[in-house]
Order: structure tokens, then C-alpha cells, then sequence
């Protein structure tokens, strides 16, 4: 069991406010950079699709790599009194300059320059980035061990992303001239005044929200051991499953969302009602949220993802099967095809939404899950690793958008004028893309993970309320009982079921006769 403060402030309102200043901060520089780089340089800069496509994957992969060297950082070196806070207040300020630098108008520099600029304020940036948002993805678990604290700090966390995303969404209507076409030079004050935004937002952060857990235990003088961190990682079976789900969800909506503003300059030609349109698209997502929590308590964290993705397939569908109409240069909108679109996008939405709002609380899980196993925490480290995985896979899907356009025969030259057979086939591969990554998210969680309903509560009863497992943490030779490794790994004997071997079961200590395994079945409706 972590030590939590005794003196320390209740956990409250205060905490989530915030814990959610922390994502509207992240998402207000990474949103811009998700959805308009791509747009900013291919359209504005005029760098071509194939060099696009190289420079993301760089640049992501230097992005990857850095996660978790940072994430050991924060693990292992403190800098002031906070664990987490001073890596986020030094990673505020260089975020600030480099987001700005990423949108340096220079339209009329040499080819060159331009590939320099685009490739290595990306690197600078997202080390700066990273230095903010993995020690506070860490901070989560540090302000609570409750789970019920948690799963609302997970909600807030949400919130305040949505709050950030809905700026960004607002954004068409001062971005596309008379045209449809980007005004480029106008982003480089966007950047500047949401990075001085988030700057302050995460100075809130650091003043509002408390450090309760672990606060009190000392630094370990030791080197970090990677291959021990990559090892355990490997291990641990959930959080593989919500890695293949969330580079899924990464490819496939994050990568592609650049696809959509460019079918509704090209298709339907109308970005005035983007705005919109993308609004309406997140309302399911935000209804769900105000009943999320009694969803989760009721049915589980795994199955109100599995439900919300099976949904959101038929919306996919649906608008890989209607017929939607092409509008010509200078010709009316179909208002039907605006509405259906709208409509089917709503329902696809529903489970990218929900998914990225649990997700978060999921990795916390996973945590404990590893605490189980291993006997170590690691959080930062784990949560950095898997950023590592969200972020190549961010490079991967905005990288394979500029080489599915160039195959498709897009031409920036041309803007919005695009021919009507590569403005069909870009619908197309949109939807497609969304229809690979919802099926390989819901897949993922079905097969993969195993950490049910059933397991999430005894976790928590016997880690947490009981502390049983407090000597785990405190160095080798500790031992968890049996009847929590069971809650845990109900099959522990069948390796091929859940990837448990011998090794594992001695370091718990198990005797599969203090548990029944078949509870948990019954538990996972």
C-alpha cells in the first residue's frame, strides 16, 4: 500500500478544477498541432504529401522515444518538493515558444528551410510536451488512491480536454477564407495566444490540485532500469490491450481527423458549417459523460467500451452506405447529405468519446495491476510507455492520411477545387478509417483485456482499504496473498488464457484454494 498524507488537504472540487486545467492546457497545443500541421504546411507551406509523410514519422518516433526517457525521469529524479509539478512548470514555459515556432509563416523561404522548420520545431516541441503531460498523466494516481476520486478526476480530465476541443472546433469559421481555402498566416497568433492560455492553466494545475499519495516516501538514489521497466510492461497483459486500442484510436481519428476538414472544402465545400457539424458530432459523447460514472459502477469499465464501440461501428456504416451528394464549385449544399453525415458521424463518435474518457482510468489499472505483479508502481514509466505507443501511432496516422491523399490523386495546388472522383475517394477513405479503428478497438478490449468488473473492486478492496499488499512496495522478498492475486488472475494456472506463468504465480504466493475463479465469470455481465 502507497503512504497518503495525513495532514494533507481533502480531496475536492478543488482537485478536479484542477486536474482538468492540466488537459485543456495539453489539448489546447496539441489539438491545434493534430488537426492543422498537417493542413498548415501541405496547403500553406506547400511541402508535398511524401515529405509529409517522412517528417510526421520522424518526428513522432523522436516524440515516442523521448516518453519514456522522461517518464524514468520523473519516476526517479525529484526536482523541488513535488514529484510531478516541477517537471510540468519547467515543461510550460519552452511550450509556450515552440508552439508558436511550429507555425512560423514562411511560405516564400527555400524548400529546405521549410522541411527544417516543419521537422525540428516539431522534435523541439514535443519534448517540451511531453515534459508536461506525462508527469501529469502521473499525478493522477499521486492525488488520490481511491477509485472513486479517481474515476471523477478521469471525468474532469475529459471535461477540460473538451473544453479545449471545442475551441479548436470553433476554429473554421476564422481559418478558411471565402474559398474554403487556409488562411496560414493568421495561425502563428492562434499558437501564440492559446500557448500563453495553457500556460496559465497549468499554473493552476500545480496551485490547485494535491499530491496525497506517496508523497512522504524517499527517492530511491538508483538507476533506472529500463529493461526491468520494458520487461514488466510486456507483462502486463491490460495494458497492451488499451496500447493496440488507443494506436487504433490515434491512426484512425486522430490521424485522420485532417481527412474531414479536407471533405468539407473539397466534397460538400462548406467549412462555415464545420464548425458545427463537428460540434454535434461530440454531443453524444458529452451526454453520456454526466451519466458515465453510475454506466461504469453498473456495467464496468470494459463493457461500456465494448457496448459504445459495437454502437459506433453502425454509425460507420452508415455513412460508408448512404448516398451522399457531391457539391459543385459555385453550387448549392445538399442540406440531407449535411444532416445524414452529421448524424452517422454522431453515433461513430460515440465510442471514441467514451473510450478516450475511461481510458484514463483504465491505465490506472493497469497500475495497480503491475503493483500486483511486480511490486512496483512505476507510474510514470508505465504511462510514459504507453504514450510512446499513442504518439508512433499518431505519426503512423497522420503519415498514412498524406500518402493515402497522394494516392488518391489529391493536389494541394488546388485547394478546395479538388476533381469529383479524388474529393468521393477521400469521403471514402475517411470513413474507412474509422470503420478499421473502431473494429480493432473493440476487438482489442473484447480478447485482450482481462481486467473485468469483478476485478476492478477487489483490486481496490485488497490493495487499497485492506492494506494487504503494503509490503510489496517496500523491497524484495514481500508477499501478496493469495485470494488478491486470484481477484486479479482467476486462471492463474492456464497460461494460454491470460499469460500468467509459474513465475508469476510464486511471486504472489497463490493457493488457488482461497478464491473462485468462476465468481468472476459471473461477475462480468
Amino acid at each position: 500500500m502507497t503512504d497518503t498524507a495525513t495532514n494533507a488537504r481533502p480531496f475536492g472540487i478543488r482537485d478536479k478544477i484542477g486536474y482538468a486545467l492540466g488537459d485543456f492546457a495539453c489539448n489546447l497545443s496539441f489539438t491545434l498541432l493534430s488537426t492543422y500541421m498537417m493542413l498548415y504546411y501541405m496547403q500553406y507551406m506547400l511541402i508535398k504529401e511524401t515529405d509529409w509523410a517522412w517528417i510526421i514519422i520522424v518526428g513522432k518516433l523522436w516524440d515516442a522515444i523521448n516518453d519514456p526517457i522522461i517518464g524514468g525521469l520523473t519516476d526517479r529524479v525529484r526536482i523541488g518538493k513535488s514529484k510531478y509539478k516541477s517537471w510540468i512548470s519547467i515543461g510550460s514555459i519552452g511550450l509556450v515558444v515552440c508552439t508558436t515556432i511550429v507555425f512560423l509563416p514562411v511560405p516564400g523561404a527555400s524548400y529546405a528551410v521549410k522541411i527544417l522548420l516543419c521537422l525540428l520545431s516539431y522534435m523541439v516541441w514535443s519534448v517540451f510536451y511531453t515534459m508536461v503531460n506525462v508527469p501529469y498523466g502521473s499525478l493522477h494516481s499521486a492525488i488520490s488512491d481511491d477509485p472513486v476520486h479517481r474515476s471523477s478526476l478521469s471525468t474532469f480530465r475529459s471535461i477540460g480536454a473538451g473544453v479545449s476541443m471545442l475551441i479548436i472546433m470553433l476554429l473554421p469559421a476564422v481559418v478558411y477564407d471565402e474559398n474554403e481555402n487556409l488562411k496560414g498566416g493568421m495561425f502563428i497568433w492562434l499558437a501564440l495566444g492559446f500557448s500563453i492560455v495553457a500556460f496559465f492553466a497549468l499554473i493552476g494545475v500545480n496551485k490547485l490540485t494535491t499530491e496525497r499519495v506517496n508523497v512522504n516516501q524517499p527517492i530511491e538514489k538508483k538507476k533506472q532500469n529500463y529493461f526491468q521497466v520494458l520487461l514488466a510492461f510486456a507483462k502486463n497483459r491490460p495494458i497492451w490491450a488499451l496500447t493496440i486500442a488507443s494506436m487504433a484510436q490515434a491512426i484512425c481519428f486522430v490521424g485522420a481527423n485532417s481527412m474531414n476538414q479536407i471533405v468539407f472544402q473539397s466534397y460538400f465545400r462548406n467549412t462555415d458549417i464545420l464548425t458545427a457539424v463537428t460540434i454535434a458530432s461530440y454531443v453524444p459523447m458529452i451526454v453520456v459523460m454526466f451519466i458515465l460514472s453510475k454506466l461504469v459502477s453498473r456495467f464496468g469499465k470494459r463493457n461500456c467500451v465494448l457496448v459504445s464501440c459495437a454502437i459506433s461501428l453502425l454509425g460507420a456504416l452508415g455513412m460508408l452506405v448512404f448516398p451522399f451528394r457531391y457539391t459543385e464549385v459555385g453550387g448549392s449544399v445538399d442540406i440531407l447529405s449535411i444532416v445524414m453525415w452529421t448524424l452517422f458521424l454522431m453515433i461513430a463518435n460515440i465510442g471514441n468519446g467514451l473510450f478516450g474518457v475511461i481510458v484514463w482510468a483504465m491505465v490506472v489499472d493497469c497500475i495497480d495491476y503491475q503493483n500486483l505483479r511486480t511490486g512496483q508502481r512505476d507510474e510514470g514509466s508505465i504511462y510514459s510507455l504507453y504514450s510512446f505507443f499513442r504518439k508512433l501511432a499518431q505519426g503512423i496516422g497522420s503519415s498514412l492520411v498524406a500518402l493515402v491523399l497522394a494516392g488518391l490523386g489529391y493536389q494541394k495546388e488546388l485547394g478546395s477545387a479538388q476533381p469529383l472522383d479524388v474529393a468521393t475517394d477521400i469521403k471514402t477513405g475517411y470513413v474507412l478509417f474509422l470503420l478499421i479503428g473502431l473494429a480493432i478497438m473493440l476487438l482489442s478490449i473484447l480478447v485482450v483485456y482481462n481486467i473485468k468488473k469483478s476485478d476492478e473492486h477487489r483490486i481496490h478492496d485488497e490493495l487499497y482499504n485492506k492494506n494487504i499488499a503494503c509490503p510489496a512496495l517496500e523491497g524484495d522478498g514481500a508477499q501478496i496473498p493469495g485470494e488478491v492475486a486470484e481477484a486479479v488472475f482467476p486462471d492463474v494456472d492456464n497460461q494460454t488464457n491470460n499469460g500468467i506463468t509459474n513465475t508469476d504465480k510464486e511471486i504472489f504466493n497463490t493457493d488457488s484454494n482461497l478464491c473462485n475463479p468462476e465468481e468472476d465469470k459471473k461477475d462480468d455481465r
